[in-house]
């Protein structure tokens, strides 16, 4: 199956989290045999994941309450690998980019999936 999973953490922002979290869905989702597209923020710390292809935005940094870092900068049409067309798309949190993933889902008439991570806790920060 093709699977985009769309994601706003910075990887490297902080241990543990949501980015690490998709990261490992990722490369588990890989290693079963899954052809995985990984949209996310540009990263300094960036590092390949086997059988993961990376697709990094270019945005900029919001910081929500004291640990949560996140990006906010829908992609453009071409940086996706070209004539690769998921089909699902899986996107974490309620950000621009899972924004994005929701009209990119549309446009493309594809299920759209949103894991909604510890949000409650990041609200009362």
């Amino acid at each position: 199956m093709r699977i985009l999973l769309v994601c706003d953490d910075y990887p490297s922002a902080f241990a543990g989290g949501v980015a690490t979290s998709v990261m490992n869905l990722a490369k588990g989702l890989a290693l079963v045999g899954h052809d995985v597209v990984l949209l996310w923020p540009e990263d300094p710390l960036a590092f390949p994941i086997d059988g993961v292809r990376q697709v990094r935005t270019k945005g900029w940094r919001i910081q929500l309450g004291k640990n949560h870092i996140v990006a906010a900068a829908p992609p453009r049409a071409s940086d996706l690998p070209a004539g690769w067309i998921p089909e699902v798309v899986h996107a974490h949190q309620p950000s621009p980019l899972t924004w994005w993933a929701r009209a990119y889902s549309r446009q493309h008439n594809l299920p759209l999936v949103v894991t909604m991570h510890n949000l409650l806790e990041h609200a009362h920060d």
